[in-house]
């Protein structure tokens, strides 16, 4: 579905096209080729696509690099431009690489409600094509309710666009925070998107989600920059917000935990999800269950204590920590 380029200077005098392209959340020739396998890797998103194929049984799904993580969010020229100091082979663990991988993270957010929202309404027209009223009925609302709960996310992540649309113009960021740490070689997963914690590794509330309520957005990426795999939050406001106080509950668990901790967060709130096949394929089976678990733990009231787990899939040490 191609949609317009959503740089904050985009028009027709800026950009290279009318439209934007396939983006990577994920740099392809970086965070995915340095997990992947003869040009594939293991996709969450791609496994829920395929369930009919499957009978409902749902698992990692394989992609190719060309259609893993692609969204349509920028033409070609503001996609290369804007993001190049956080994709060369040396890019650094810095503030401003941090807020790039931020703003692609909260951009695809965008770019995909969007997409699900439209297809939303269309199912609605016929859906319920040939049954009876009261089903209809039933069908009905449950759809209006689904909607306004995707409008609600929408409303949400298109106001925390603006926040990056306008530190970007004006080159402000002091009201952006990031807490990132580089681990010591390369995880074998990646991920980015933006999510609205409910719970923080304790299993402590943090907010809750619905209509009328102004919901705390953060962005995560997990991506290879100068080599080496680093996980970065990102979000604005203080250690206050809600977004901040998850952030202070990672922080309380041991360095050594941080490679499971980021693993359960990126498939308990990412679909934007990859691995290495082997890797996954490799895991014990009832660590691999509880990990489907987390793939699905938004699909119904989420788990509070979902982040607590103790399974050790990954393990790396920590070998650098940003904070600004």
């Amino acid at each position: 579905m191609e949609g317009p380029c959503l740089h904050p200077s985009s028009g027709p005098e800026t950009c290279s096209s009318a439209g934007a392209i396939s983006s990577h959340t994920v740099q392809r020739g970086g965070g995915l080729s340095a997990i992947a396998e003869q040009g594939h890797v293991y996709s969450a998103k791609r496994a829920f696509s395929d369930l009919h194929k499957r009978e409902g049984q749902y698992d990692m799904a394989k992609v190719g690099l060309a259609a893993a993580s692609t969204f349509p969010g920028f033409c070609n020229f503001h996609d290369t431009k804007l993001f190049l100091p956080a994709e060369s082979p040396t890019s650094a663990l810095d503030l401003e690489n941090a807020f790039l991988l931020s703003f692609r993270a909260v951009t695809y957010e965008v770019a995909s409600k969007a997409a699900q929202l439209a297809a939303h309404v269309d199912s609605r027209e016929f859906i319920d094509n040939g049954a009876s009223f009261e089903r209809q009925r039933e069908v009905q609302n449950y759809y209006f309710l689904q909607q306004k709960g995707m409008e609600k996310a929408m409303d949400d992540v298109e106001a925390l666009k603006s926040r990056y649309d306008e530190a970007f113009l004006s080159q402000t960021f002091a009201e952006f925070r990031t807490f990132a740490v580089r681990f010591d070689g390369v995880l074998p997963f990646a991920a980015a998107g933006a999510f609205m914690p409910e719970f923080d590794f304790a299993g402590n509330k943090l907010q809750v989600l619905g209509v009328g309520r102004v919901a705390d957005v953060i962005a995560l990426n997990i991506t290879t920059l100068g080599g080496t795999t680093c996980a970065v939050f990102g979000w604005f406001g203080g250690a206050d917000t809600r977004a901040g106080k998850f952030v202070q509950s990672l922080k309380k668990l041991p360095h050594e935990q941080y490679s499971n901790a980021i693993l359960n967060v990126g498939l308990e709130y990412l679909e934007n999800f990859f691995c290495t096949p082997s890797w996954w394929q490799g895991l014990p089976p009832l660590v691999r269950t509880r990990l489907l678990e987390r793939m699905v733990g938004g699909f119904a009231p989420r788990d509070p204590n979902a982040l607590a787990g103790t399974d050790t899939a990954v393990s790396s040490p920590v070998t650098a920590v940003l904070e600004a």
